[in-house]
């Protein structure tokens, strides 16, 4: 994260990034950190391996409060696309991520909140509807958090309700109709033939 014979800066970089998203945004503009991958120290296997033993969880917390207290932020995301398989996650272990991971924030700043799921097409019923039950089952909204953050790529709009409208209903079934959502990927691949008119 740090190494000063880079000459780098962790306070000043931050301060760079939210410099820039108020400048483009405004002032009201708010970032949310994501936390997560790329680092094997804290992962204890490649970039895409979530901790799993105590050692690689505590180095994890270390790492959530180091971003907390440089970053400046007020909203984080947990992890990214843990339900495809290149990232290896099984979901109980999302789910212990998840469980310390919220503590730690809010032990740190209670008014701080925390996006969970960050599901790669997540009106997938054979992949996404299928891992988010799976954290249902082990206990996912038994965990103080605040967002369900989502990934979807379309041009449509209705694919975006449909989409919230969905993990809306869940929260709901599971005690959790004040959850918020959380958009943190989307867009359009440009690469792709659609029927697009630009005006």
């Amino acid at each position: 994260i740090y190494n000063p014979a880079r000459g780098f800066n962790p306070q000043e970089h931050f301060l760079n990034i939210n410099s820039a998203t108020k400048k483009r945004f405004g002032e009201e503009n708010e970032n949310i950190i994501y936390l997560g991958l790329g680092n094997r120290t804290i992962t204890g296997g490649d970039h895409m391996t979530i901790p799993t033993t105590e050692y690689h969880y505590e180095e994890w917390e270390k790492y959530v409060r180091y971003v907390m207290e440089f970053s400046g932020a007020k909203k984080f995301e947990i992890w990214n696309e843990p339900n495809l398989w290149a990232h290896k996650t099984q979901p109980e272990q999302y789910v212990e991520l998840v469980r310390r991971t919220v503590k730690v924030v809010k032990e740190y700043n209670p008014e701080f909140k925390v996006g969970i799921g960050c599901l790669a097409n997540p009106s997938d019923k054979n992949n996404a509807h299928v891992f988010f039950d799976d954290l249902i089952k082990n206990g996912i909204f038994e965990i103080d958090f605040d967002a369900i953050t989502l990934h979807p790529y379309s041009i449509e709009p209705e694919y975006h309700i449909e989409t919230v409208e969905y993990y809306r209903d869940l929260a709901e079934k599971n005690g959790r109709p004040d959850i918020e959502f959380w958009h943190t990927e989307y867009g359009y691949h440009n690469g792709f033939s659609a029927n697009v008119t630009y005006k």
